[in-house]
């Protein structure tokens, strides 16, 4: 897959990908950002693609990494309440 075909066959897939993404945070803006950073990650690791025919699951991959990261980073970091872990 030539590098324009690439960025064509991404950018197509955009949409998908943050439809798939809205779907599993709260707000627009967040998935927004998501998307922005899946799609950043996907230009920047485009070598690692080695079958062509598989973009669509590799560019879920990437996704679902990226969701994986977003919601480790927003853990909940205090503790519950005594009367809540009894």
């Amino acid at each position: 897959m030539s590098a324009g075909e690439f960025d064509r066959a991404v950018a197509e897939f955009s949409i998908k990908l943050r439809g798939f993404l809205r779907r599993r945070v709260r707000d627009d803006a967040t998935a927004d950002d998501l998307t922005q950073e899946t799609l950043l990650k996907v230009f920047r690791s485009r070598a690692a693609l080695r079958d062509g025919q598989r973009l669509e699951a590799w560019l879920y991959r990437i996704a679902r990494t990226t969701l994986i990261d977003y919601y480790r980073r927003n853990r909940p970091t205090e503790s519950l309440p005594p009367t809540l872990t009894s």
